[in-house]
């Protein structure tokens, strides 16, 4: 198998954004549904937040060396809550060792992998409150509009700046920047194409949906029963990390959540997701659906592909797992998946693609059937010319 070459990054920002007022956080999401509606359900008010924050990536390298005259292809991939720069890679670094009986699934469901062998250049980011990067106030600080504001500021460091030094400004050979989101990660870059339409030149967003009509995804969340992290598992994080952190701390529910059927997909990365689970921080939880109340406008053109996974619970159940109630999103005009093309109306049919990935969940490209999106993805950037 080959080995993609990456290395890692660390950028640094000062910033400011306007982010939710977030009063009287509560402990968890599981114990007190009335003090976690009074938090979710608490009026819209903004204030100002300011810092410096880090940022980690992992800068993987094309596998073949373009031509001098070629433009030079970026893809930043940006993950959901409880992840990290790991999950587009079967939630493994692209250069772990692995043995041989799970090298073939490893690779085979590796975004990084499929990516770096068609050319292009990965930046696969830990987002603010993951991984290696900035763990600041996970109620008031880590939430969508900062988060967004932090990937609009590196987006234009690459642009411009050539922060990665891989040629990518060169005046006549500029290059081609593709975001490419899951889930939380996805509702990100639906703000970023509304707010900064000349960030990237293209989209592809995974693990989203709209929500179905008349549901209520509140019982399978409670199911995971969301505790602070620190307290839920203090041999994998520090007893200084503020409780706002959040992990799952059922495993069953969490299953519920975010994986298809049994049998759908390797009960060995399954059990590799709930051994590194990362966190859910509150001001995410806050903040879930906002990019819904700003959507994109006519004057945003760029190539879109909206993917998801055809038994994903969360937004294609009645009750939030598939636990509690059958998931099938479909593709259709009134579909779950199909209703998203209604968020770009400017860009024209022939860029705007739905595709729905058969037999999985909301973690969809870690199923079995996760290579047929990755292949797929990836022909549909051929044609659109990204």
């Amino acid at each position: 198998m080959e080995t993609p070459d990456c290395r890692d990054l660390h950028f640094t920002f000062s910033t400011t954004a306007s982010n939710r007022v977030a009063d009287h956080p509560p402990p968890d999401l599981f114990t007190s549904p009335e003090a976690i509606d009074a938090f979710l359900q608490q009026p819209v008010a903004y204030r100002n937040v300011s810092g410096t924050f880090v940022l980690y990536g992992q800068l993987c390298r094309p596998s073949h060396r373009a031509s001098a005259s070629s433009q030079t292809r970026l893809q930043l991939l940006v993950h959901g809550s409880t992840y990290n720069h790991k999950y587009w890679s079967s939630l493994q670094e692209p250069s772990e060792v692995v043995n041989t009986r799970e090298s073939e699934s490893y690779e085979r469901l590796s975004w990084i992998h499929a990516a770096t062998r068609r050319g292009y250049w990965t930046l696969a980011v830990d987002r603010l409150g993951q991984g290696r990067s900035s763990r600041p106030d996970p109620v008031t600080v880590v939430q969508a509009p900062l988060q967004t504001q932090l990937l609009h500021l590196l987006a234009q460091k690459i642009r411009k700046d050539d922060i990665l030094n891989i040629g990518f400004s060169q005046q006549q050979h500029e290059g081609k920047l593709v975001y490419v989101g899951h889930s939380y990660g996805s509702g990100l870059g639906v703000h970023l194409a509304a707010e900064h339409p000349g960030d990237f030149d293209g989209y592809i967003l995974t693990g989203i949906a709209a929500v179905r009509e008349n549901a209520n995804p509140r019982p399978g969340s409670f199911l995971a029963r969301w505790a602070p992290a620190a307290q839920a598992f203090p041999d994998r994080f520090p007893a200084s990390l503020p409780s706002g952190y959040l992990v799952s701390t059922n495993k069953s529910g969490r299953r519920g959540l975010y994986w298809g059927a049994p049998g759908d997909f390797d009960a060995a990365l399954l059990e590799r997701d709930w051994a590194s689970q990362g966190t859910n921080p509150l001001g995410e939880v806050l903040t879930v659906g906002d990019y819904l109340a700003a959507l994109p406008g006519v004057d945003f053109d760029k190539p879109v592909l909206v993917a998801d996974g055809s038994a994903d619970a969360i937004f294609c159940s009645d009750l939030g797992s598939r636990d509690l109630s059958p998931a099938n999103c479909s593709l259709g005009d009134e579909g779950e998946i199909g209703r998203t093309r209604g968020w770009f109306p400017g860009v024209p049919p022939q860029f705007l693609a739905t595709y729905r990935q058969p037999h999985s969940g909301h973690d969809h490209i870690l199923h079995e059937t996760g290579h047929q999106l990755i292949a797929y993805a990836h022909d549909w950037l051929e044609s659109t010319g990204l």
